[in-house]
């Protein structure tokens, strides 16, 4: 038997005790908050207006402890919110990864790639300024000269041109006179832009720059990244307790359909988050490597991402997958049954 919490004064204390009962998700509050709010009221002094210290305590942490539970002593439903916490913390870490690379160094395009290979090479110079995926997340610009058949072009002048325009060397091989290959490489740093160029020389002795730019990790990038995966695990544990506790007012029908769409959401997830931890992994592994381009968590869930086991929009479409069935299970939820929906909700 439920009942509905019912004004029993107009006092300052009152009200403050119904604010600090909003920390109860709302069927806990249906079914036990009139007995709650009457016994505070009851046991208050007389006269006074606040809470008292302890009795805010008490609440608020009764209320998580509340919102935490997963009704009951079901393990699917248990392991549901496992899986769903898991699930919505790599996309949590994916919409950090998101906005931290959005504080990353702005990369050269056009005809500043444009110029800044001409500082390279003496030659005719096609950039390509199109975003490139694989395992590196960030965008990653490339940039190739073409052949040069400049006489006396030498690829230790191109470093010092580079230097003198304020890049940072940080490692450049030149190859030996008549070597043929890829012999020749060069990293130079400017402003959290890395510069990667490669000197090929064929057996003709035609000479081929090639040069790609990338960003490096900015400082705000991690906290954004690991704060975005706690987020987002603690809003997966939350929804699903909501939604076990919705579903209990459902009919059997509209319950299995909830069910299903539980089932599938996770099942279309799997991938992209394994993808996800993927990544996540790499940009672990690879923390300290500040010469190579960024493994970025969200990277799976770009269309240009390189994919084994099928086209670059299938990570994508997947997570939109997921992302509609949960839309749909919580909309079904949020349909109560006429006796659920009849129940008032305590007034703040």
């Amino acid at each position: 038997m439920t009942t509905s919490l019912r004004p029993l004064s107009d006092s300052v204390l009152e009200t403050w005790y119904r604010r600090l009962l909003l920390a109860y998700p709302g069927d806990y509050r249906r079914r036990h908050a009139t007995e709650m709010l009457t016994t505070l009221m009851e046991s208050a002094e007389p006269g006074r207006e606040r809470p008292r210290p302890a009795d805010v305590t008490d609440l608020v942490l009764g209320g998580l402890r509340q919102r935490f539970r997963v009704p009951g002593h079901r393990s699917l439903a248990l392991a549901a919110a496992v899986l769903a916490t898991l699930t919505f913390g790599a996309f949590g870490a994916a919409a950090g990864s998101w906005a931290g690379e959005r504080t990353f160094a702005a990369l050269p395009t056009g005809d500043a790639a444009k110029t800044l290979m001409s500082r390279i090479a003496d030659g005719p110079v096609e950039p390509d300024a199109s975003p490139m995926g694989g395992g590196p997340g960030a965008p990653i610009l490339g940039a190739s000269t073409g052949l040069i058949s400049t006489p006396g072009w030498r690829f230790d002048q191109a470093s010092d041109r580079l230097a003198a325009e304020g890049w940072t060397i940080t490692r450049f091989t030149s190859r030996a006179p008549g070597d043929v290959g890829c012999a020749g490489d060069l990293l130079a740093v400017r402003h959290k832009v890395v510069l990667v160029a490669d000197e090929c020389v064929s057996e003709s002795g035609e000479t081929l720059v090639k040069a790609a730019f990338f960003a490096q990790r900015s400082d705000a990038y991690l906290p954004l990244t690991a704060g975005g995966a706690v987020l987002g695990m603690l809003a997966g544990w939350l929804l699903s307790a909501a939604i076990a506790y919705r579903m209990r007012y459902l009919s059997v029908l509209r319950r299995a359909a909830g069910s299903l769409l539980v089932a599938v959401g996770l099942a279309s997830a799997a991938l992209p988050v394994a993808a996800l931890l993927g990544n996540a992994v790499q940009l672990l592994r690879h923390l300290g490597d500040h010469t190579n381009a960024v493994y970025t968590v969200h990277a799976p869930l770009k269309p240009y991402w390189s994919f084994d086991f099928g086209s670059s929009w299938t990570v994508p479409v997947l997570a939109l997958g997921a992302a509609a069935c949960a839309a749909a299970a919580v909309a079904l939820c949020l349909r109560r049954s006429a006796m659920y929906r009849d129940q008032a909700p305590l007034a703040g």
